[in-house]
């Protein structure tokens, strides 16, 4: 066994193995997604021994040529004097190493817009190269499942991001040789079997620690719930409205903004499809100079929530061909455009149309010379989230964990063009023109965006913004004329109204509601997500005389998060899916001779045969030591520390949570809670407000045997309670009571099962009308 260090001086890899200390060998740690470390200490005696320097580069291999650590020194050695000679003084040298992570944690991350509906691995293969363009083999680094949204932060290490993504993932890294390694835990698997001839009993020691937990309530974030729907009617001078709920989402918050400041435009932002140059970035302005060209946003987006999208201030300088803004459902191609603006040649100027679903639709405006077309699209889509967390566990590792199925949504399309004229200011204060306003009811769950793409644009764009929004969808009408959305956003691009953080909705001076025009504000409310999963049959095994058999526990999600309460369930039923088994863990001593493999890293799986130790059980290696004994002889001795999920979690990590009294209503492992619940009522409306009723229409004619019900506050479903029961009724419209000014009603389906089946989910009306 050699040890060679390059301290970077020019010499490369010097042997230093002839200065090892024979009192002190070498000594590695590997633990589970964490750097692999070595200690090793040298004694030099006299003046011609070169001290390794911090950064130094160090090599500990076998004589076979397999190298059992490569890496870094974290500082310059610590040196204690020990004495003098013939040649001199003589000291031992104390290193201190890590592998080749070092080097991906000595650079911060890129600052990027979230990865999106990525694979683990492919957003790992580019966080390497953001921070080690080129420097790592990253062949290793298999795909894996694929993650929803991971932010990656500048804030935080490559290390740190690739260990929550093994953690999300079930799955283990490894950095070493110059090679990136990622894969699921247990791919490589080796056997202790106490009947092999070269088992040594003496080094194994077993535990079986009390890990049960059969009763699992599981926090997550704040989720949307109530689909509300406010009614307002306006007097011609009011500008402010305050909403009867808080909105799920009540912050701006902006994914990406782009000034266009210089070319090359960001890797990490943008792709760019440019064969003849056409397109170039500098001064405030994207230039268009023909095409064919594609400007497209390297990472897709989640058709959820409420997005604003600002394609940018777009000024024509020659007849063009094309779509600019463009939303696609897959490749771009104008065959995939959700949504987008079309532009086409008109004389000698151009047209600008909606572009929906691969369709030319509605009005044409026809663009001016010098004037500037700022582009938006403002999506309102009634799911928060388009595709629900995924959670592994050892029955659903990797690729195969419990939910990441996709929730499908409605989502309004609103596509408006601001036409400025920079000669007449009074143009920035003018409304927008509407050029789409509908809703698309089998939105993507994710699309592909393209700021510009086509064969031949002539333009230039001043900047490009998509900001996730207040998700509340504002609808007035006229009387005498039909309802259209009320653009949300600055009043210098066009928008007509706000929702401020304290849930009022305020018109811009200029755009005041008209006397008697309905006003609508559509949102969610939001709660807590939380779910209670019980494994019956655990509990049952173990109700043993007094003994009820229950082993809660109460845990906050955090890798990965829970962002609803079906998150929250999934990730219960994966944590029940070990945390119901029999724990074990061990430790197992053995010399280098006699390894039950070629090598033993954390990660491996060990299958754990010891009868008479009545164990038989599959684990995961956690962690492992090795002391060099003889590097003349290339002996180690290997402590090797294992154990399954149901002694410690692989995948996931959370903190504790304490919970008010009574804890909420269990799911079963064998009742999950999608075949306990009916659709929301999404559709719900008011249809007539007179002074003494009000009318509403719940969207959908009641399930066979079922109806809607009715309350005055969100709680008390079901037969057995009447104290806030406005009644049950058996058609979808509705005639209710109105005593007051403002009256509020929530309403659930039931069906005709015993018991009834209801909605998850409320649908609220609310009338703020004069009497």
């Amino acid at each position: 066994m050699k040890m060679t260090i390059d301290n970077h001086d020019g010499m490369g890899q010097v042997d230093y193995s002839a200065y090892v200390d024979a009192e002190h060998l070498p000594k590695l740690k590997r633990r589970l997604n964490r750097a692999e470390e070595m200690q090793a200490w040298l004694v030099s005696e006299g003046a011609g021994f070169r001290v390794p320097a911090s950064g130094a580069r160090v090599l500990l291999q076998r004589d076979d040529g397999y190298k059992m650590f490569t890496g870094y020194l974290t500082a310059a050695p610590q040196q204690q004097y020990l004495g003098n000679a013939q040649a001199g003084a003589v000291w031992r040298h104390a290193l201190a190493a890590i592998d080749d992570s070092r080097l991906l944690d000595h650079n911060a991350p890129t600052a990027r817009i979230p990865f999106t509906y990525r694979s683990a691995g492919d957003a790992l293969r580019t966080l390497t190269s953001d921070v080690l363009p080129g420097g790592l083999d990253v062949s290793g680094v298999q795909d894996l499942g694929y993650i929803n949204q991971f932010g990656a932060s500048s804030q935080r290490s490559w290390s740190e991001h690739a260990q929550e993504l093994a953690t999300m993932e079930r799955a283990c890294y490894r950095v070493h040789d110059s090679k990136l390694t990622f894969q699921p835990v247990g791919q490589r698997s080796f056997v202790l079997d106490e009947r092999d001839a070269r088992f040594s009993p003496d080094g194994l020691m077993l535990a079986q620690p009390d890990r049960l937990g059969n009763d699992a309530t599981i926090v997550g974030e704040a989720e949307p719930t109530t689909y509300v729907r406010d009614y307002f009617i306006g007097d011609g001078t009011t500008l402010g409205f305050y909403l009867s709920r808080s909105p799920f989402s009540q912050d701006t918050v902006t994914v990406f903004e782009e000034e266009f400041a210089g070319t090359p435009l960001s890797p990490t932002l943008w792709y760019v499809t440019d064969p003849h140059g056409s397109v170039s970035a500098g001064g405030g302005q994207l230039q268009l100079g023909g095409g064919p060209a594609t400007v497209a946003l390297a990472e897709k987006i989640e058709l959820a929530g409420g997005l604003r999208m600002q394609h940018g201030q777009v000024t024509f300088g020659a007849p063009s061909s094309g779509t600019l803004g463009g939303i696609y459902n897959g490749s771009i191609a104008d065959g995939n455009c959700v949504a987008g603006f079309r532009i086409a040649p008109s004389g000698g100027n151009c047209a600008i149309q909606a572009l929906v679903n691969g369709t030319g639709v509605g009005a044409v405006i026809s663009t001016q010379p010098g004037h500037q077309y700022a582009l938006a699209t403002q999506l309102f889509a009634n799911e928060a989230h388009r595709v629900h967390q995924t959670y592994c566990s050892s029955a659903h590792g990797s690729g195969s964990g419990r939910g990441g199925d996709s929730i499908a949504a409605g989502m309004r399309v609103v596509l408006s063009v601001h036409d400025v004229d920079p000669n007449n200011p009074g143009t920035l204060a003018l409304p927008a023109t509407v050029l789409f306003d509908d809703v698309l009811g089998a939105a993507p769950p994710f699309a592909t965006y393209a700021v510009a793409d086509g064969p031949n644009l002539h333009a230039q764009v001043a900047f490009t913004r998509m900001q996730r929004m207040v998700n509340a969808e504002v609808r007035s009408m006229i009387p005498g004329q039909t309802f259209r959305t009320r653009l949300a956003g600055a009043l210098a691009d066009g928008g007509e109204c706000y929702i401020s953080s304290a849930g009022e909705l305020h018109f811009y001076p200029p755009y005041p509601p008209r006397p008697n025009e309905q006003i609508v504000v559509a949102y969610r409310a939001s709660a807590r997500a939380i779910a209670r999963v019980q494994d019956a049959n655990s509990i049952a095994s173990h109700n043993v005389r007094a003994d009820a058999g229950r082993r809660s526990f109460v845990k906050r999600m955090s890798v990965p998060p829970a962002f609803t309460s079906a998150d929250c369930e999934n990730a219960a039923l994966a944590l029940l899916d070990d945390t119901v088994q029999q724990a074990w863990a061990g430790e197992y001593r053995i010399a280098s001779e006699d390894l039950p493999a070629s090598e033993v890293l954390p990660g491996d799986g060990v299958q754990v045969a010891a009868p008479s130790r009545h164990a038989n059980f599959a684990a995961i290696v956690r962690e492992v030591e090795v002391q060099v004994l003889s590097l003349g002889h290339d002996r180690s001795e290997y402590v090797i520390r294992f154990a399954n999920d149901a002694a410690e979690l692989l995948a996931a990590e959370f903190s504790k949570a304490t919970l008010p009294d009574p804890l909420p209503a269990a799911f079963t492992t064998s009742g999950p809670s999608s075949g306990m619940y009916l659709p929301a009522l999404t559709g719900t409306q008011v249809t007539e407000v007179i002074a003494t009723e009000i009318t509403v229409d719940a969207g959908t004619e009641p399930q066979w045997g079922g109806g809607i019900e009715v309350r005055r506050s969100d709680g008390g479903w079901g037969a057995t309670s009447a104290g806030n029961l406005v009644g049950r009724y058996g058609g979808r419209i509705i005639r209710l009571p109105r005593l007051s000014r403002i009256q509020d009603y929530l309403l659930r389906q039931y069906d005709g099962s015993s018991p009834a089946k209801y909605s998850r989910h409320s649908a609220l009306v609310h009338v703020d009308y004069p009497l």
